[in-house]
C-alpha cells in the first residue's frame, strides 16, 4: 500500500516538472507560429506608408495663365528646369514650323511657378519649344491630353516631362535622350557629308598638272 502511495505522488511530481518545462519552452514571443502571424510593428507600418507617399506628386498652386483662354486644350506645367522660362510654343507633330510664342509680352516663368498653358488644337502628339534666356529645349512627341500636371525638367541639356498616370510616377527623360543621340548622329552625318563635298569641289577647282 505504502508503495502504491510512493509511486503514485512520484508520478504527480514527475507530470509537474514536465509541465513546467513545455511552459518554459514555448513562452510569448518565442515560438515559430507566434512569430509566423504577428502583426507588423508601427515602424513597418511607417516605412510602407512613407514609400507609398514618396510617389506621389506634390502640385504646386497654378500662378497664372497663358495662352488663348478660348482653346480646347490645357496644361498644368511646373517650371522645375531651375532656369526662367521666356517663351513656350506647342505644335502638333505633323507640323513644321511653330506658331507663336504662348509668353510674348508677359514676364518670365520662374523656377518653382506652375503655368496652365492654354493652346490650340487637339492634335496628338504634340511637339513643344521652351525658350530660356540664352538657349531653347524641345519635347517630342508628348501626349499632352493625357496629362493633367506635369513637371519640366532639365537633365544635362535635355528637357524633358516628370508626371503621374493612374498613380504611377513616369517621365520622358528617356524618350528624349534617344531623340538627342538621333540628331547628334544626324548632325555628325550631315557635317561629314558637306566636308566630303567640300573637299570633291576643291579638287575639281584645281588646275590640272
Amino acid at each position: 500500500m505504502k508503495r502504491t502511495i510512493i509511486a503514485i505522488v512520484a508520478l504527480a511530481l514527475s507530470a509537474t516538472v514536465l509541465s513546467g518545462c513545455i511552459q518554459d519552452t514555448v513562452k510569448p514571443g518565442d515560438g515559430a507560429s507566434i512569430s509566423a502571424s504577428r502583426t507588423p510593428d508601427a515602424s513597418e507600418s511607417g516605412s510602407s506608408a512613407s514609400s507609398s507617399a514618396a510617389a506621389t506628386q506634390t502640385r504646386v498652386a497654378i500662378a497664372y495663365e497663358i495662352g488663348d483662354m478660348n482653346a480646347q486644350s490645357s496644361i498644368a506645367l511646373e517650371n522645375q528646369m531651375g532656369v526662367a522660362i521666356t517663351d513656350i510654343a506647342v505644335k502638333p507633330v505633323s507640323e513644321g514650323a511653330y506658331p507663336e510664342g504662348l509668353l510674348k509680352g508677359q514676364e518670365a516663368w520662374k523656377p518653382g511657378e506652375a503655368v496652365r498653358v492654354h493652346y490650340s488644337g487637339e492634335a496628338i502628339p504634340c511637339d513643344v519649344l521652351i525658350t530660356c534666356d540664352d538657349k531653347s529645349y524641345e519635347l517630342h512627341g508628348v501626349d499632352l491630353e493625357s496629362i493633367e500636371y506635369a513637371q519640366l525638367k532639365l537633365d544635362l541639356n535635355i528637357a524633358y516631362l516628370a508626371f503621374e498616370h493612374d498613380g504611377v510616377a513616369i517621365d520622358t527623360l528617356a524618350e528624349e535622350q534617344v531623340v538627342a543621340r538621333a540628331q547628334a548622329d544626324e548632325a555628325t552625318v550631315q557635317a561629314a557629308q558637306a566636308e566630303a563635298a567640300a573637299q570633291a569641289q576643291a579638287a575639281s577647282s584645281e588646275p590640272a598638272a
